[in-house]
């Protein structure tokens, strides 16, 4: 579902606005600015294999965990924003220094973990989970997400 939602915003902004999309980016090192126009109809539409639910779940290397992940959406995107701005004015931190990336990546992995070892933890479950993953497991999911 979520895919069929991006592809028709995909197709809806070139109806919109036009096949051709321009982009901008700034070298960080030499700060030269490159400038590329792409043509969004060229894009090929690739369905999704049939076997696609299976490329959500990954075993954990090091713990051996089990975790079934879910398609972010630009809800998720959305409420990982407002929670990093909130955290951000309540001084509220996930660890004990606080950083606007290991928030990031604390919440974007409360989002997409659907479930551990077939069994859907309860929201303070799931951070105690987060909290506790070693980083060896953490990149795993990140990757395969």
């Amino acid at each position: 579902m979520e895919k069929d939602y991006e592809f028709l915003l995909h197709k809806l902004r070139t109806i919109t606005y036009g096949p051709k999309y321009k982009l901008e980016c700034t070298c960080p090192i030499c700060l030269n600015r490159n400038t590329e126009t792409l043509d969004l109809s060229e894009f090929p539409v690739i369905e999704c294999p049939d076997d696609f639910e299976s490329l959500l779940t990954v075993e954990l290397p090091q713990t051996k965990h089990v975790v079934t992940m879910k398609l972010q959406t630009p809800r998720m995107l959305d409420d990982i924003t407002i929670k990093i701005k909130s955290d951000k004015k309540t001084q509220h931190t996930v660890s004990y220094e606080y950083s606007e990336d290991s928030a990031r990546l604390f919440y974007t992995l409360r989002y997409i973990i659907a479930s551990v070892d077939g069994e859907n933890l309860n929201v303070l479950e799931l951070e105690d989970f987060i909290k506790n993953l070693p980083m060896r497991d953490t990149n795993c999911i990140i990757n395969r997400f």
